[in-house]
């Protein structure tokens, strides 16, 4: 949050900004406000009030970009979640259907050479073979 610069009160109780922000209304002294002496003294109670705008014209603070943040973040977690399911569905599809590694091979081959390097790299071999064999053997 931004720091504000208080109003300075002058001789006569009223605020005079010398910034752009304000926190609150100054509390007004009873010994040198006669009006205020007569007012209740549940008046005089210094409760701290919201900010607001001032009685000298001054605005208030800007709103902070929490808000916006929280929602963007929301945001960027669903999709990075989507994304982790919707991979591992191509996963799980491709691991258990070589016909649809047949159909990945012509349309994304580049998809279908991660899905064998990964599977390589796990220590599972003898896919991308097993698959050339089967869709050699098709073809004649």
């Amino acid at each position: 949050m931004m720091a504000s610069k208080p109003c300075a009160e002058e001789a006569n109780g009223t605020a005079a900004c010398q910034g752009s922000y304000h926190q609150a209304s100054p509390v007004v002294n009873p010994s040198r406000d006669p009006a205020a002496a007569a007012q209740p003294s549940s008046h005089l109670l210094s409760i701290p009030r919201p900010p607001q705008k001032g009685a000298c014209g001054c605005k208030m603070p800007p709103k902070t970009m929490e808000p916006f943040a929280r929602k963007l973040f929301k945001r960027v977690l669903v999709l990075e979640v989507v994304g982790v399911i919707g991979a591992y569905m191509l996963f799980h599809k491709m691991n258990t259907s070589r016909d649809f590694r047949n159909t990945m091979n012509r349309r994304f081959p580049s998809v279908l050479e991660v899905y064998y390097k990964s599977n390589e790299w796990a220590g599972i071999h003898g896919i991308r073979e097993s698959d050339q064999e089967a869709w050699s053997s098709k073809k004649a």
